[in-house]
Order: structure tokens, then sequence, then C-alpha cells
């Protein structure tokens, strides 16, 4: 029944840019577990800034097009037991760079730099289908710079 889905973890983590003191991406965890299959639609799971719905989220390996057009966004399945991790960032905060956007057809990556995740209340606000039923769950960090 829909009880058990309520017993599932998901863990959302800023991640410090390489060498700066600031985060810029999220390191994002999801464990099912339920006994049947979850399924995350990314394409209706989204970044929050200050409460609000603020865009989707990227990730590693996508390419300027698809950034542009996330909300083709995959659905995700997770088994029961399994863990769905990755690093996840902000598409609405990303920098595009001139060179970046040029190559754009050719080259994942190449196209933006990821800027700083703003201090305050961040989150995610995650689709999870469980027998066709959308249930969303909020994951709230406080995002303070030393």
């Amino acid at each position: 029944g829909l009880g058990d889905v309520y017993k599932r973890q998901v863990t959302l983590e800023p991640v410090r840019a390489e060498g700066y003191n600031y985060y810029n991406r999220f390191r994002y965890q999801f464990t099912n577990q339920t006994n049947g299959d979850l399924v995350i639609d990314w394409s209706q799971t989204y970044y929050l800034r200050n409460g609000k719905r603020y865009g989707h989220f990227g990730w590693e390996g996508l390419t300027f097009e698809q950034l542009r057009e996330v909300k083709e966004a995959p659905k995700i399945t997770i088994a029961p037991g399994e863990r769905d991790e990755i690093e996840i960032f902000p598409v609405k905060l990303i920098g595009w760079k001139e060179e970046g956007v040029r190559m754009k057809a050719t080259t994942p990556e190449a196209g933006f730099t990821l800027t700083p995740l703003p201090e305050g209340e961040n989150g995610i606000s995650i689709a999870v289908l469980k027998d066709g039923e959308v249930l969303r769950k909020n994951i709230l960090v406080n995002i303070t710079l030393d």
C-alpha cells in the first residue's frame, strides 16, 4: 500500500567547488526502502530556493541541448533496496560560456560552468511515482558560507 512508500530515504548534501569555499552542486542519494519499484520523474522534480520552485536539475554528462530541454528529463526506476546516487545542480544557476555554446552540438559539458549556490534555504522537490501515483518529497538544506 501507500504507507510503505514513505519508508524511503533521500539525502541532499551541498558539495564545495574544487579549491573554493563556496558550494556549486549537490550530492543526491535516494534509497528505495519499499518492496516495490519507485520511479523518479526528473521532469517533475524541481530545485527549491527559499521555498519556491526555481527550475529543474541537471547532472554531469548532459550536453548543451539536453540542458536547454531538460523538460525531456528521464524517469529513473529504482528497484527495492537499490540506491541512486548522483551529483546534480540547478539548471537556472548555470553560467554559459561563449566558446562552449559555439561547440555545443559536439561536446558535453563544454558550454557551462557551475555558479555558487545561494546562501540560505536550498532544496529539492522530488516527484516519486509509485504504482502510477505521484508522491512529492521535499528535502531542504541550509547553506551558510564561512
